[in-house]
């Protein structure tokens, strides 16, 4: 019986696809094969891939991530593991560079983002912004081993005076304005961005 209602079913789905070989053009892996019974029947391989990621916070501080795993963050933003991060594959597209570098001025920030990793860039104020509302946080180390949270530059100057940039941490509602060439802290960290 079991059989059997496996057969009708194949032949009824194979009916009914029979006319949809636009699939095939739509991305999605579809192989076209011959029912024994006669009807053609769509093998959709990857069609319906699960929606179910697993959650960034689940990942944050481990080592190795295999490239492509996408994970899904509180606030429903998806990211991949890509080489040397994780990209936003959301609006901004950005890739967020790990690892981190602690206790380092903004001066510091900006040529280390520049100058020793190649193709980054020190994240704009706006550009941390948006990427702390889609949960970057959840992946990147944003604390110390004491559980308290860094704070990480922007390439944003305030405006009237150049002195100093801002600066925004996780737990923060609002980003802060500090002087950029403060000497090393234990709360100020640097994160690169690749655009």
């Amino acid at each position: 019986m079991i059989r059997l209602n496996h057969q009708l079913m194949s032949i009824f789905f194979g009916l009914l696809f029979s006319g949809l070989p636009a699939l095939a053009g739509s991305g999605e892996e579809c192989i076209q094969e011959r029912n024994p019974l006669g009807g053609a029947i769509l093998n959709l391989k990857g069609a319906l891939k699960s929606t179910e990621l697993q959650a960034c916070s689940e990942l944050k501080g481990k080592r190795k991530v295999p490239l492509e795993l996408q994970c899904r963050s509180g606030s429903g933003a998806v990211f991949e593991r890509v080489e040397g991060g994780w990209k936003d594959l959301g609006a901004s597209g950005l890739v967020w560079l790990d690892p981190i570098v602690t206790r380092i001025n903004q001066e510091k920030a900006r040529i280390h983002c520049e100058e020793k990793v190649k193709g980054a860039a020190l994240p704009t104020q706006k550009e941390l912004e948006l990427a702390k509302s889609r949960g970057v946080f959840e992946l990147i180390q944003n604390e110390d081993r004491r559980g308290y949270q860094f704070w990480f530059w922007t390439s944003t100057l305030k405006e009237g005076d150049p002195k100093f940039a801002y600066m925004i941490k996780d737990s923060a509602k609002e980003a802060s304005a500090e002087f950029r060439f403060l000497e090393e802290s234990d709360f100020a960290a640097v994160v690169c961005i690749r655009r």
